[in-house]
């Protein structure tokens, strides 16, 4: 069996060498499971101190940037210590957001900004809620795996991650690291599985022979279909090379019959197969159709957010010119005719917005206001039709001005004879750039509506992300605009630890 175009989005080594160990020994691991037909690869880091990950990650991110690899998997360290496997117990913790900031610190230093993809979590530890909070914000997927959690806790964690991240939360190889399924407790593959027939996770299967049955394998795809299923290698150094000693991360680990184990606790260390061994025995052994698992080791771990195309593929010259609207459209907060002045201001400050969108007590946008028109609610009409009158204020005089926000509302600037504020142009999710470029230059709107023709609103269109898939389609693309296109205005521009509301008072 031919298998080629893989993704695999678990996967700490082969040939000797784990990834993030070293350059040249990421690169040699790299190598050998390309040359067993990976396309994309996620580099996964098991359970080590802060500064140990950090350094590690330092390591991998200019590979990402390369176009070596396709990110990087935290796995760890903030998991069960009951469902550690071949994790370090010296080295788990209590979930810290910090830990979240020097990681995103340390790979854009190194080049590449959006080099972490997932980060596996036990979302029963304290601290997790505000860690997931983290995570979304910096675009990491939040990942539930290694944990004890009771079916309840889980089936609410996957809900909030899908929910906040608009996409589907990932579980880490489903049935391993966790308790198992029984009839009268069924943990977190009971959740698992039925988030994952619902739309709201992506569960990650080994198979290999030795993680999880035939069986098992064949119920999670009759259950939840292939688009709901990663398969992955969770592949450890001594793939490729055969029994003997090696290491996981700061465990010792003997390998013997291709079954790899920690010294210390016989616990399953990884996998010593490639992501195509795993493909050949999920058909030849399990019994799946080939399409199926296909699907699995290609399209749903490919998807934007399991794992985005490599730099050196993505919004290449031409490619950002077929962007249609439903790609592009974004979220952003909004404000009514009651919000002050003062709350708009922070709005368009606090998420660096060009344009308000003014919506009706049923959240409908009914208008755009261009950011500088707030300055309105701030000057007097005798300044603002006689601007040399400005230098009459002192400082006393201009604080005076600028409390008036605290006292006008979004309504008085719209019922203001000034204003420049305009109906918001609509187009369609299925409208190319060229026709979303028409309507904004028509309209000189910095935003515009996405809706269906039944008038179902889904979001507005920014002119930076606009711009930034023109820019990326005549060429000049670069991480800055590859992240622009990838994050929107609710994500990328979030103010503090809590979540973002998407309406101000």
């Amino acid at each position: 069996m031919d298998v080629t175009g893989l993704v695999d989005i678990h996967c700490h080594g082969a040939a000797g060498a784990e990834l993030g160990g070293t350059t040249e020994g990421t690169r040699t691991a790299a190598a050998h499971h390309h040359s067993a037909g990976v396309e994309r690869l996620v580099a996964s880091l098991v359970s080590a101190p802060f500064d140990d990950l950090v350094a590690r990650v330092t390591t991998l991110a200019p590979l990402v940037a390369d176009g070596t690899l396709a990110g990087i998997h935290l796995e760890g360290p903030f998991l069960a210590e009951g469902r550690r496997g071949a994790h370090d117990p010296a080295a788990l913790t209590d979930p810290d957001p910090s830990l979240v900031e020097r990681l995103a610190e340390a790979v854009a230093l190194a080049g590449a900004p959006d080099a972490l993809r997932h980060m596996t979590f036990a979302p029963e530890l304290p601290g997790a809620d505000a860690l997931v909070r983290a995570l979304v914000e910096h675009g990491i997927r939040p990942s539930v795996g290694h944990t004890e959690a009771d079916a309840a806790r889980t089936a609410r964690t996957l809900a909030e991650v899908a929910d906040l991240q608009g996409s589907p939360a990932l579980v880490t190889h489903l049935f391993n690291g966790m308790p198992p399924l029984h009839h009268r407790a069924g943990g977190p593959v009971a959740a698992a599985l039925a988030a994952a027939a619902r739309g709201e996770a992506v569960l990650e299967l080994i198979t290999d022979g030795v993680h999880v049955a035939p069986e098992v394998v064949r119920m999670v795809f009759d259950t939840v279909g292939p688009d709901a299923v990663v398969l992955v290698s969770d592949a450890m150094a001594a793939t490729g090379l055969g029994d003997g000693r090696y290491r996981l991360g700061s465990l010792e680990v003997v390998v013997a019959d291709g079954t790899a184990r920690t010294v210390s606790t016989g616990s399953i260390a990884g996998g010593t197969s490639t992501l195509a061994d795993c493909v050949r025995w999920a058909v030849e052994v399990a019994g799946l159709p080939e399409e199926d698992v296909l699907t699995a080791a290609t399209r749903t771990p490919g998807a934007p957010s399991a794992c985005p195309t490599p730099p050196e593929h993505d919004h290449r010259t031409g490619e950002a010119a077929t962007m249609r609207a439903e790609e592009l459209v974004e979220q952003v907060p909004t404000v009514r005719r009651s919000t002050t002045g003062a709350e708009a201001a922070r709005v368009v400050a606090e998420y660096r917005l060009s344009a308000l969108v003014v919506a009706d007590e049923s959240g409908v946008p009914i208008a755009v206001i261009p950011g500088s028109q707030l300055f309105g609610l701030v000057l007097p009409r005798w300044v603002r039709d006689d601007r040399t009158l400005v230098h009459a204020y002192d400082e006393k005089g201009a604080d005076d001005l600028c409390r008036r926000l605290n006292e006008a509302t979004i309504g008085d600037l719209l019922d203001d004879e000034k204003l420049t504020a305009t109906t918001p142009p609509a187009v369609l999710p299925e409208d190319t750039l060229l026709e979303i470029a028409s309507a904004m230059d028509g309209s000189h709107s910095p935003m515009v509506l996405v809706r269906d023709r039944d008038g179902t609103f889904h979001g507005v269109l920014t002119m930076s992300r606009v711009l930034a898939a023109i820019a990326s389609a005549a060429g000049q693309d670069s991480d800055l605009i590859r992240r622009r296109l990838e994050k929107d205005i609710i994500l990328r521009g979030t103010p503090d630890e809590s979540a973002p509301s998407r309406e101000a008072p």
